[in-house]
């Protein structure tokens, strides 16, 4: 199969500019980690678990969700409490990910439970705040949650490990989450649906580049 050579270098920019971005995120990484691991093997209670915090998280926004439909999905806007909140869950999906490599207890559930969660309070937000601005963007987000969800779901019941999430991925998810606790703040909307749109089309060039890399397509690049 022949690419035309300006995808080609277009391609092959994309993924250096990956891999240079990778290796700072990952010296951060080691940082970060070397100063609050100890610290969560410190303080960390011996019964926590990770997916003890990733429920709780699901179970808060299950919680918010419902508080959204009974008021009418208007209540949150202006609400500092509700930011507060926001922010809060949003931090505990760094927490889980802390527990589970200070204890070492990485699994393929935690992997798949911790993918589903983190959708379940930003989508519904997501789509309260920006569906009567920008329609479309929502669709589009919508669609694009369905298919890691639909992909991350056969691969656990497949027993097969996943793809793991590159960095447009991480990025458009920070980016998106970004907008939605801005969007909060109706004066702060237009901002907060550029940071939308960003993030979500961060987050379509993660899916092309994990169905590429999970079928092997990489490989015809270099040809």
């Amino acid at each position: 199969m022949k690419i035309p050579k300006g995808l080609r270098w277009f391609v092959n920019s994309v993924s250096l500019i990956e891999t240079k971005i990778e290796r700072i995120l990952q010296a951060l990484d080691a940082v970060k980690e070397g100063i609050m691991i100890p610290l969560v093997r410190r303080f960390c209670p011996d019964w926590l678990s990770p997916n003890h915090v990733t429920g709780s998280r699901g179970i808060v926004g299950l919680g918010v969700i419902a508080w959204l439909i009974a008021t009418g999905g208007t209540s949150y806007q202006n609400n500092n409490w509700f930011a507060v909140l926001v922010i809060f869950l949003c931090a505990t999906d760094f927490l889980d990910g802390l527990i589970a490599r200070a204890k070492n207890q990485k699994s393929r559930f935690g992997s798949f439970f911790d993918k589903v969660v983190d959708k379940l309070l930003i989508l519904p937000l997501g789509t309260v705040e920006f569906w009567p601005l920008d329609q479309p963007l929502v669709i589009l987000s919508i669609g694009g949650t369905v298919v890691v969800l639909i992909t991350a779901t056969y691969k656990y019941l497949q027993g097969k490990s996943e793809v793991p999430e590159n960095i447009f991925g991480r990025v458009g998810m920070i980016l998106y989450s970004l907008g939605i606790i801005i969007a909060i703040w109706p004066d702060y909307q237009p901002f907060a649906w550029k940071l939308a749109w960003l993030g979500c089309g961060f987050g379509f060039c993660s899916i092309i580049l994990n169905f590429g890399r999970h079928f092997g397509l990489s490989g015809y690049i270099h040809e």
